[in-house]
C-alpha cells in the first residue's frame, strides 16, 4: 500500500473520536454466569444495515478476515434493514441473522478486528464478488464481454428500488434516452438499452445472473 499503513494505539479505522486497537488486547476477566461469547468479529460500520453501505465496507472486512472465521463466529453489526442485506450475509459467509450482535458492550474469548481494511481495494472487491457468485451457484467468470448486449441505464429518478433523495438526479435523462438508443443502432452491435427496474427480478440470484451474464455497460449518476 502507498502510503504504507501505520499502526497506532490511539486510532484505528476511525474519523473524529479515536478508537484505538489497544483496548481490545486487554486480558479480560469473566465472572461466573456472565454473558461471554466464544468468538466475535467486529463488523459494524456506519449504516451497514443498508445494502450499499454493507457492500462498500462490511463485506470487505468479512472478505479480508475470511480465513479467520469459523461457523461459530458471531458478528457485531447492525441487523439488516431488509431481506436483501440478509441474503448478502448468507452468500458471503453463510451467516444468518441469529449470529449478528447489535453493537453494544460485548465480552468475547476470541476477538477479530479488521481494523486496517483498505476502502474498496480491488482484490477484496473481486474476491467478494467471486465468493458470492459461487455461493449463488453462478460461474464467477460470467460470459465474455462481447456476448453481453445489455446497456443498462440507472436514472435514479423513478427507478424501482433506487432511492437517493435529491442529490443524485439525472436531470436530462428523458433527453438522453433517445440519443442513447440512436447511438446503439448506429453501432449495429446487437446491443439493447435497458432501464433498471428492480421489480422485474424475483430473487437476488436473478439479479446477480443478469449482471454477470447480460450487462456489458452501465450508465448512471455515481
Amino acid at each position: 500500500m502507498d502510503p504504507k499503513p501505520t499502526w497506532s494505539s490511539t486510532c484505528c479505522m476511525c474519523e473524529g473520536v479515536p478508537a484505538g486497537h489497544a483496548q481490545f488486547a486487554q486480558q479480560g476477566s469473566f465472572t461466573a454466569g456472565s454473558d461471554v461469547q466464544e468468538e466475535v468479529m467486529f463488523a459494524a460500520t456506519p449504516d451497514s444495515n443498508a445494502f450499499q453501505h454493507w457492500r462498500d465496507r462490511t463485506a470487505l472486512m468479512l472478505t479480508q478476515a475470511q480465513h479467520l472465521l469459523t461457523p461459530r463466529t458471531k458478528f457485531i453489526a447492525e441487523l439488516p434493514r431488509d431481506h436483501t442485506v440478509s441474503a448478502h450475509w448468507r452468500l458471503l459467509g453463510n451467516i444468518t441473522d441469529d449470529r449478528l450482535l447489535y453493537p453494544r458492550a460485548t465480552s468475547a474469548r476470541r476477538f477479530i478486528y479488521s481494523c486496517d481494511t483498505p476502502l474498496l481495494h480491488p482484490y477484496l472487491v473481486q474476491r467478494m464478488s467471486e465468493t458470492m457468485l459461487a455461493a449463488a451457484g453462478l460461474d464467477p467468470r460470467g460470459v465474455p464481454w462481447e456476448q453481453r448486449k445489455v446497456v443498462l441505464v440507472i436514472g435514479r429518478n423513478k427507478d424501482a428500488g433506487v432511492r437517493n433523495g435529491h442529490e443524485r438526479r439525472w436531470n436530462n435523462y428523458d433527453a438522453c434516452k433517445p440519443k442513447l438508443k440512436a447511438r446503439l443502432q448506429q453501432r449495429n452491435q446487437g446491443e439493447r438499452l435497458v432501464e433498471w427496474d428492480l421489480s422485474k427480478f424475483g430473487s437476488l440470484q436473478d439479479i446477480m445472473r443478469f449482471w454477470n451474464t447480460e450487462v456489458g455497460c452501465v450508465m448512471s449518476p455515481v
